[in-house]
C-alpha cells in the first residue's frame, strides 16, 4: 500500500462524505455498478476514486440523462416545468448562500482587480 495512487482509493465512508451521499447509497451504487475494491486494509474495502465517479453517477447518465430522459426537452409538459422549477430554486438557493455570484458583480470585481 506504499503506492500513492493508494491516495485515491477510499472507503465507503470518505466516499460518502466527499460526494455527499450517505453510506448506504455509496454501497448500493457500487453494488449496482459491480464495482470491485481496489483493495482491502485491515478488511475494509478501498475502491479507486476514477472507478467510483462512474459507479455513483454512470447510472445517472445510462439511464439517459436527466431522470431517464435525454434532454429536459424530451420530457412531457409536466416533468419538464417540475424540471425547471427545481433547477430555479436550485439557482436561488445558490445565490442566497453565496456559492453564485451575480455575472455583473463579477465583472464589477473583475475590472477593480
Amino acid at each position: 500500500m506504499g503506492d500513492t495512487t493508494d491516495a485515491f482509493a477510499w472507503n465507503i465512508t470518505k466516499l460518502g462524505e466527499a460526494f455527499g451521499m450517505s453510506r448506504d447509497t455509496v454501497r448500493r451504487r457500487l453494488k449496482a455498478a459491480n464495482c470491485k475494491p481496489k483493495f482491502k486494509q485491515r478488511g475494509i474495502a478501498h475502491y479507486a476514486l476514477a472507478d467510483v465517479g462512474q459507479a455513483l453517477y454512470g447510472a445517472h447518465e445510462a439511464a439517459g440523462g436527466i431522470c431517464g430522459f435525454e434532454s429536459p426537452d424530451h420530457m412531457p409538459p409536466g416533468d419538464r416545468k417540475d424540471w425547471f422549477d427545481s433547477e430555479l430554486k436550485r439557482v436561488k438557493l445558490g445565490e442566497a448562500e453565496n456559492d453564485l455570484v451575480p455575472a455583473e458583480d463579477m465583472a464589477r470585481t473583475c475590472k477593480r482587480i
